[in-house]
């Protein structure tokens, strides 16, 4: 609940009556109809939508105040016949649609409408204007200017690019580009370029290093418009330092030309930075003030190979500076047929990616993965990424050479800079893991703190989670209520990882159909070493935080690797540090150890090398 707008009223007295009341609620939405974003919800005619930023924005006292009397129903007639008023309000007032055609737009898919269109869109500046397009094919190239408080209704017509003199991967290529007007780019802050809808049509073919680049963009939509073929040079959409973004419905399918670029988005989620945006123009123009992008919604996009060629990622970023892209939403998608990730984004806070599907991305047989969130540098640093939701969504491969990970998290090897708090929910993931077939795993992290694997079904992984090598570490990790089907490896690790505060509980893991074991427990590794065969062995933390330890010794190269769990004698009362002495069987013979104290373990004698010792914790 917001307080931003209407605090100015007190409230009524016990002796007013209910018509002060009422008046006074219709003088707050009023007030409220007259911000930007009420303005477009009712441009748009989004009825409830309006309802909702209504009722939400009513200054504290009115809202308190209707809690506790019974104005419900009043309260809605009110707002829904202020709506309507203002609807009706602003058509009079967006009366005067502009048809490209009065412009001198053709439409015949051959001839170039640029000067049409972008005198059409440079029409009457200081008001609210609708640019209508007919349902034809419009031939366009070139450099089209976008200018605030705009409705582009394509009315399901094809704007297509038809330049024939472009090159691959040049921002200074010839081929059609929107982007912001000339006047904005020197205006700093969010909102140089802002209120601008687009919807109901197509773009086609278009061979820009960017077909969109806006540069401090704020409340602009695309609603239900495709883009065919048009990821060309480097992305469709580069959103430098954009604030409110929003694609709801559209359709991503393919790229112009084919492409081995792991930096190509469809989407991209930019800083209003000069090497991200010097396009087409002085850039001292430009207000370069570094801005993250925040509030990205992405909903109900299908991103595609279609009849083009392959795209390396659908949503995603490959650059980073001091501040972090955040809230962005991204939800009820499709994904088929990435040749790199579907979704990667370093340098990211509070990332939503929920109840989408992904299918078949294509590494060609490296290990990629559908989301990968990296390490962000900036000036030479790194940071965190944090408040990670990924919930909800369908994972498929249907090819059986598919080595896809599902999401891969990992961050800098500094403590500080650990990617954290991060929750991966309700997921099904189906690989293609078996004996014949080397499949992928469904989780890969390193250098993260703090994150809850809940109530997922993963089946065919080759690990479900590979707590990633290279030095980098895992504390507390919570693994809940996952359901495992004919996977090869619950937890695993090589051995320069370190995975630390692990809980596992109530899950189940399943082999042909049946469930052979649940898995619960907590083990953190107390020691690990290239291997040690006498004297001392310091311990991570007590060894009475533990039901049991695992012992391990030998090595894999020469097939003397074995793990064996040993039980204090007095299991009520655990470990007895200066007493305790344990013959440990190993591959070759025994280990004799001495738990000398509560974190010291003393090797006496071996025939193995002890390589590890884990502590359980029985839950």
């Amino acid at each position: 609940m917001k307080n931003n707008c209407c605090g100015g009223y007190s409230l009524p007295s016990s002796n007013n009556t209910d018509k002060v009341l009422l008046e006074q609620i219709k003088r707050e939405v009023k007030e409220l109809l007259e911000t930007t974003e009420a303005k477009l919800l009712c441009q748009s005619k989004k009825i409830d939508e309006t309802m909702v930023y209504i009722k939400n924005n009513l200054s504290n006292a009115i809202r308190d105040l209707l809690n506790s009397m019974d104005h419900s129903g009043e309260l809605d007639d009110i707002i829904t016949e202020a709506i309507s008023s203002s609807i009706t309000i602003l058509e009079s007032k967006l009366s005067e649609v502009y048809d490209v055609a009065e412009f001198g737009a053709i439409g015949d898919g051959f001839t170039d409408d640029s000067s049409a269109i972008n005198t059409a869109l440079a029409t009457n500046l200081n008001d609210n204007k609708v640019i209508k397009f007919q349902n034809k094919v419009y031939g366009a190239k070139g450099t089209i200017r976008l200018y605030s408080n705009t409705v582009i209704d394509l009315n399901n017509a094809t704007i297509k690019d038809i330049e024939t003199n472009y090159n691959d991967i040049n921002r200074d290529s010839a081929g059609l580009r929107f982007m912001n007007n000339v006047t904005s780019v020197s205006q700093p802050g969010y909102g140089a370029l802002k209120n601008i809808l687009v919807k109901n049509g197509t773009f086609e073919g278009c061979k820009c290093g960017v077909l969109f680049a806006l540069f401090h963009g704020e409340n602009i939509e695309f609603n239900n418009v495709t883009f065919s073929n048009c990821c060309m040079g480097t992305h469709i959409f580069d959103l430098g330092g954009c604030k409110n973004i929003r694609f709801i419905n559209c359709k991503f399918s393919g790229c112009s030309l084919p492409s081995d670029l792991t930096y190509r988005e469809m989407i991209q989620p930019d800083y209003a930075h000069y090497r991200g945006l010097p396009y087409w123009g002085n850039e001292l123009n430009y207000a370069y003030d570094e801005l993250p992008t925040v509030d990205l919604l992405v909903e109900g996009c299908l991103f595609e190979k279609g009849n083009g060629n392959t795209y390396p990622n659908a949503i995603g970023t490959h650059g980073s500076l001091e501040g972090k892209h955040t809230n962005i939403v991204i939800r009820n998608n499709i994904f088929r047929d990435s040749t790199y990730s579907a979704i990667r984004i370093p340098r990211v806070e509070n990332l939503y990616i929920q109840d989408n599907v992904f299918i078949n991305c294509n590494p060609n047989g490296a290990e990629r993965s559908f989301i990968w969130l990296e390490q962000g540098y900036a000036n030479g640093q790194g940071t965190s990424n944090k408040n990670i939701l990924i919930e909800d969504n369908i994972i498929k491969t249907e090819l059986d050479n598919m080595n896809i990970i599902f999401f891969k998290v990992w961050g800098d090897n500094l403590a500080e800079n650990y990617h954290r708090d991060i929750v991966v929910r309700n997921n099904m993931y189906h690989g293609t893991y078996s004996s014949t077939l080397s499949g992928a795993d469904f989780i890969q992290m390193g250098n993260v703190k703090d994150v809850i694997v809940e109530s997922n079904i993963v089946n065919k992984a080759k690990n479900f989670i590979w707590c990633i090598g290279g030095n980098a570490v895992t504390k507390g990790l919570s693994v809940i209520s996952n359901r495992m089907i004919d996977c090869r490896t619950f937890i695993g690790k090589p051995s320069t990882a370190t995975l630390n505060n692990r809980i596992a509980k109530n899950n189940s893991w399943e082999s042909n159909g049946s469930i052979t074991y649940k898995i619960n427990n907590l083990y953190e590794v107390l020691y690990s070493s290239q291997g040690q065969g006498s004297g001392n062995i310091s311990l991570n933390s007590g060894i009475n935080n533990f039901d049991y330890i695992l012992v391990a010794t030998g090595g894999i190269g020469n097939n003397t690797y074995s793990t064996v769990a040993v039980y204090p004698f007095d299991i009520d009362n655990g470990f007895r540090p200066g007493e305790d002495t344990y013959n440990v069987l190993t591959a070759t013979g025994n280990t004799i150890i001495n738990i000398a104290s509560e974190t010291t373990i003393n090797i006496q004698s071996t025939n193995d090398l002890v390589r590890k010792i884990i502590g359980v914790k029985i839950l």
